[in-house]
């Protein structure tokens, strides 16, 4: 049975020291990456009329789509909390 059996690709380099390819860093020295820090990433398709709606109101109102549709989820999600609350 060879070492080599379960490995994609075998090489000449079998025996050779392991290399370490990441260097581990405490989460406190762990930057920060992206244009929208300390967010999680969502991906949402709408259909193309409620796209270009909201493209125009983030042009009238100079804000970012990110924000506009932030806002809309934030009142939707505390409007639904809210509705739990009385229905008990």
């Amino acid at each position: 049975m060879s070492t080599t059996e379960n490995r994609i690709i075998a090489d000449d380099d079998d025996n050779a020291e392991p290399v370490a390819r990441t260097v581990a860093r405490p989460a406190a020295e762990k930057k920060v990456k992206g244009p929208y820090p300390n967010r999680r990433k969502i991906t949402a398709y709408i259909n193309r009329d409620l796209f270009f709606y909201l493209k125009s109101i983030g042009v009238k109102t100079d804000r970012t789509m990110v924000s506009l549709l932030e806002e809309a989820l934030t009142q939707y999600v505390n409007t639904y909390a809210a509705q739990s609350k009385f229905k008990g």
